[in-house]
């Protein structure tokens, strides 16, 4: 008698059903894979980002050991001496003084109108006619890392005692910048430095008390017209302060953090400085640092406080 056959049902193959349930599954583990991977990378850029700030910090504080001064973070620059002296319209007499009293005190022996070594602090990238005002967040990568050079890339300063723009040679710098990370975002040769963040990264912003107690530069605005403005105007930074006057009025003098020497400032992962930046009515204190943390900035890291900017609330 014949027996007839059963089909066995580990020989079937999967149901649709069955299918689906495993599409998924696999899904759900990608998905947990990436956003592991991208937390982890998100982790390093951090870490990172930290790690530069620290190492610019210590920059700073080198060269400030070796040329008695801490960096302008608004400089006038040009080629032609007389412009020092009688500068374009658009700077001020007293920028474009200060500016060649920085240069004078880092090259004591510069000689200027030397036809046969001309000064180019553009590195031969171009200069515009009547000069350019470097920003903050420009003044941090030329003081560190000297002159401009194509690639992009910071050529140094000559050690030629007479002409610190002159090419090849030893040369002298305080940092060396990663050449991935260094943008020309402001429209002339001159280069800021990007933090790690990958598509959100922003230049870190630079603000000099100027060698002088309290002598930072802030965005001062008095019925609805302003009367001053921050280092940082493209970024939109402020120096934070302990103190600042309420909005529309000019006193008292804000207290700033770090008085006398600079303050160094991270956009953080989201690409965004905090409020706490950029207007008056925004105070942040050391005992109190959270004004950011419902907007953009509250990841905002800095070289005076461990913390990021909008922690603890």
């Amino acid at each position: 008698m014949r027996v007839p056959r059963t089909r066995n049902a580990a020989a079937r193959g999967f149901t649709l059903v069955e299918l689906l349930v495993v599409i998924a599954i696999i899904g759900v583990l990608f998905g947990l894979t990436i956003a592991a991977v991208m937390t982890y990378m998100g982790r390093g850029r951090d870490v990172e980002d930290r790690s530069t700030l620290e190492q610019l910090s210590a920059s700073l504080k080198k060269f400030k050991a070796d040329k008695s001064r801490y960096p302008l973070s608004k400089l006038y620059l040009s080629n032609n001496y007389a412009d020092y002296w009688t500068p374009p319209a658009s700077v001020s007499p007293q920028l474009a003084k200060d500016s060649l009293n920085c240069l004078q005190t880092m090259f004591p022996q510069i000689v200027w109108n030397d036809p046969n070594s001309p000064i180019d602090w553009s590195g031969g990238l171009g200069m515009p006619q009547g000069g350019v005002v470097l920003e903050g967040d420009q003044c941090l990568v030329f003081f560190l890392g000297g002159i401009p050079g194509s690639g992009p890339a910071c050529l140094g300063f000559s050690k030629n005692i007479r002409n610190p723009t002159t090419a090849g040679g030893e040369r002298l710098k305080w940092f060396e910048f990663k050449s991935e990370r260094l943008t020309q975002s402001h429209g002339n040769a001159f280069y800021s430095y990007q933090n790690a963040h990958g598509e959100k990264a922003k230049p870190y912003a630079y603000l000099s008390a100027n060698n002088k107690q309290n002598g930072y530069n802030f965005l001062l605005v008095i019925n609805g017209t302003k009367l001053n403005d921050t280092d940082c105007p493209t970024l939109g930074v402020n120096p934070y302060a302990e103190t600042f006057p309420p909005p529309n009025q000019a006193a008292p003098t804000p207290r700033f953090l770090n008085p006398d020497s600079f303050q160094l400032i991270s956009a953080g992962p989201d690409g965004a400085f905090g409020p706490g930046t950029t207007d008056q009515g925004t105070v942040w204190t050391a005992s109190n640092p959270g004004q950011t943390s419902l907007n953009a900035g509250k990841d905002d890291i800095s070289n005076f406080s461990s913390l990021v900017l909008g922690a603890g609330q």
